[in-house]
């Protein structure tokens, strides 16, 4: 594609993207010890941890989400380029537009179900935590939110450095 994902606003030097990852890795750590620990209540102590299997449940959620924002930034959702690479400049721009409106559409909609959805879990509790299940669900919003501003940040990257590609031809032009 036309980005590098090791570089720019929305490559590995982000300041957001060191957070999320160190978040990921903090719930990875609790979900270890939280499964360890369940072992150990069944195993040895002939007990059980009520809760740990459903805040296990919850913290793979929240990171399968922020998973897929990582992914996004990184670019490394299922893409095929084939195509795309071999574009002219403003064919490619537009499909970079076209796909960036498409992405923000969809995540548009993600987001606005998740309003609803979050209105909805605001009455209901986690049986094994009792807390209100909407701070589960609030990750959708949040994600999605993120995933919105690493699209644009990445659509105007991309079109920046078409163009820049563009003048940089022998024939140089506009687009």
């Amino acid at each position: 594609m036309i980005t590098d994902s090791e570089k720019g606003p929305v490559g590995k030097s982000s300041v957001l993207e060191k957070l999320e990852i160190g978040f990921l890795a903090i719930v990875m750590m609790v979900m270890t010890a939280l499964v360890l620990a369940q072992v150990f209540y069944r195993f040895f102590m002939e007990s059980s941890l009520t809760w740990s299997e459903e805040l296990v449940r919850f913290l793979m959620i929240w990171m399968t989400f922020f998973g897929a924002v990582i992914a996004l930034r990184q670019n490394l959702h299922i893409q095929i380029d084939n195509l795309i690479v071999k574009l002219p400049v403003k064919a490619k721009v537009v499909f970079l537009i076209i796909r960036s409106a498409a992405m923000l559409v969809f995540l548009g909609l993600m987001m606005a179900g998740s309003f609803s959805l979050l209105e909805i879990a605001g009455f209901q509790t986690s049986p094994g935590l009792s807390i209100k299940m909407s701070y589960v669900y609030s990750v959708i919003p949040i994600t999605a939110a993120l995933m919105m501003l690493i699209t644009i940040i990445r659509l105007w990257t991309d079109i920046k450095q078409a163009v820049s590609d563009k003048k940089s031809q022998p024939n140089g032009g506009t687009l």
